[in-house]
């Protein structure tokens, strides 16, 4: 069985994650994969693999569920943790490497040999433990679509095949004709969000265009798409529906990030009334309150309402960010993005978030924060989450430390080495007798 254990986002310019996960049992295994988890807003796996006829044990990132024209590239390295010693170590890394239909699994068939597996890569408590690190990802989507010149009545709509990202299904159209009477002399191209209406998204992507000699490119963009599901009207200088022939029209988009919103009403000013619920992508209960009393700046307080009913032996990473929105935009938390760590316990105290919308400006008539009902708009962003197992201090939380030391003592020992204050002792082959740890374990 291989578990997801431990979670680490080390907030570099990459978003490179590190992933820990607990390997049960590692020598009865054949073929095993993890539970999927989130990373770039893809669903990915880790899968295990014994070969009986050569006693290897093998390795791979699994993308779930790619669609044919998307292709995601990542840096990723794969590392077998030593329970005592980090030079030790076993890992291999792959550089942007392409995960696409048909290929969506990438990793190494001989990891680790199995009479190896007795030298001290198994704990006390029999798990191996094996360590994700991913990064840099890189996501498009590409279509080709041919427009049949004028004379088709109507308004005619060209759609690409859908594609998976950020759990929402996706696709391209491009309207020659425009959509309506009021704008027949006009073409454009859009991107559709297809599937679970019940959030809003927020899509940072750039879009491209190109036929003939003309090329439209929307630059990366931030774009919130409502329950309705159509992004904005990217209109092309050149009328489609005018051309006399067919025309071939390249189309491209980048994908940066994607978030499920909630977007919920707030009483500003009823202390009574001052919060509002939402669920998020898992079905759990949340609860966002205001706090306009005694503050320079708006603040607001998230809860997890429903971390009661958690899983015991389990704990719960999120992280998300907030806003208030009015008619002059968008009010952000201060500090953002926040992240929490989760375990099973009564009641949650929730997380305070100070906003950058100064408290006189809500009552202000002339700035439309509120409603007609005296209620703020606040939307929560969830950016991603996950379930770890062991939420409490064990045997592997041991090794990745006693590895952290040995790794900060070698550095120290290089940076002595490089000032000149250090005595080196060399062993008979004239080295240092220093062996030199794995730095992609960690």
């Amino acid at each position: 069985m291989v578990t997801l254990h431990r979670f680490v986002p080390l907030q570099d310019d990459c978003d490179t994650h590190v992933f820990t996960f607990l390997v049960s049992s590692p020598h009865d295994i054949k073929d095993e994969n993890s539970g999927e988890f989130t990373y770039a807003c893809h669903k990915w796996c880790l899968r295990l693999e014994r070969k009986d006829y050569d006693r290897t044990l093998g390795a791979f990132l699994c993308l779930q569920r790619v669609r044919k024209r998307v292709v995601c590239k990542v840096d990723y390295a794969l590392t077998v943790l030593h329970t005592k010693d980090a030079a030790r170590n076993v890992s291999f890394q792959r550089k942007q490497c392409e995960f696409i239909h048909g290929h969506s699994s990438q990793g190494q068939r001989s990891l680790l040999l199995e009479e190896e597996l007795r030298q001290g890569y198994v704990d006390s408590d029999g798990n191996l433990t094996v360590e994700l690190r991913i990064g840099n990802c890189k996501t498009t989507f590409g279509a080709i679509l041919d427009i049949l010149p004028r004379g088709r009545a109507g308004f005619p709509r060209y759609d690409s095949s859908y594609f998976e990202y950020g759990g929402f299904d996706w696709n391209i159209s491009v309207h020659p004709n425009g959509e309506h009477m009021e704008n027949t002399d006009q073409s454009y191209v859009r991107l559709n969000r297809l599937t679970h209406f019940d959030h809003f998204c927020r899509l940072k992507y750039r879009l491209t265009a190109r036929f003939a000699d003309e090329k439209i490119d929307t630059g990366a963009k931030e774009e919130l798409f409502d329950f309705g599901g159509k992004g904005r009207d990217h209109q092309i200088d050149q009328s489609l529906g005018k051309l006399t022939r067919r025309v071939r029209l390249f189309l491209h988009v980048d994908l940066f990030s994607a978030a499920h919103v909630s977007q919920v009403k707030v009483y500003a000013t009823d202390s009574m009334k001052n919060r509002a619920f939402l669920r998020d992508t898992e079905k759990q209960c949340w609860c966002i309150e205001s706090d306009v009393n005694n503050t320079k700046h708006v603040k607001l307080r998230l809860k997890y309402m429903d971390v009661f009913q958690m899983p015991p032996d389990y704990s719960r990473y999120v992280a998300w960010t907030a806003r208030i929105v009015g008619p002059a935009g968008a009010y952000p938390c201060k500090g953002g993005p926040f992240s929490a760590l989760y375990v099973k316990c009564e009641k949650d105290a929730g997380h305070e978030m100070i906003t950058t919308l100064p408290t006189v400006e809500v009552t202000r008539k002339s700035s439309g924060l509120l409603d007609v009902y005296g209620r703020l708009t606040v939307q929560v962003d969830l950016l991603t989450s996950h379930m770890t197992y062991r939420p409490t201090y064990g045997t592997t939380d041991t090794v990745v430390w006693r590895q952290c030391q040995q790794l900060r003592e070698q550095v120290q020992f290089q940076d002595q080495l490089s000032s000149g204050s250090a005595t080196t002792r060399l062993s008979g082959d004239g080295s240092t007798g220093h062996r030199q740890p794995n730095y992609w374990a960690m």
